[in-house]
């Protein structure tokens, strides 16, 4: 459980090492300060990932950014975030998760969530995909 609830983070820079998380990935975000999370050596979630700006009445994050995961054992959420614009998961292909949600990100290009999705082999799961911007394009 990843908790961004301390007002002075601006950053997680300190868990840039991190390749595994043997749990749940929980980013519940109730800080202002924190606009970008980036885990550049993650490359497996045993369980949830989840990044959640619902606590806020408007969640600060713009990016997110976990280029190196590969697998996400349980479900996927990324909702509720009022100026995120970019999803960076390019390496992700294996989910075994019943649920992929990106949901609720009015500045995210709904594009950007479809080839998320798209990327994954062999996913029979729910999706959804809901609340972000329909009317943006992806390069």
């Amino acid at each position: 459980y990843i908790g961004a609830h301390n007002v002075e983070l601006t950053t997680l820079e300190a868990l840039s090492g991190v390749h595994t998380i043997g749990g749940w990935a929980y980013i519940y975000s109730n800080n202002l300060a924190l606009t970008d999370v980036t885990f550049d050596s993650l490359a497996s979630v045993q369980r949830d990932f989840v990044v959640s700006g619902e606590s806020l009445p408007a969640s600060s994050i713009k990016s997110i950014t976990v280029s190196a995961l590969v697998s996400i054992g349980g479900y996927l959420s990324i909702h509720s975030h009022a100026v995120l614009e970019s999803v960076r998961m390019s390496a992700l292909t294996t989910f075994g998760g019943g649920r992929f949600a990106i949901t609720s990100n009015p500045l995210l290009p709904t594009c950007q969530a479809e080839a998320r999705l798209a990327q994954l082999t062999g996913f029979t799961g729910t999706v959804d995909i809901d609340g972000n911007d329909d009317t943006a394009t992806c390069e």
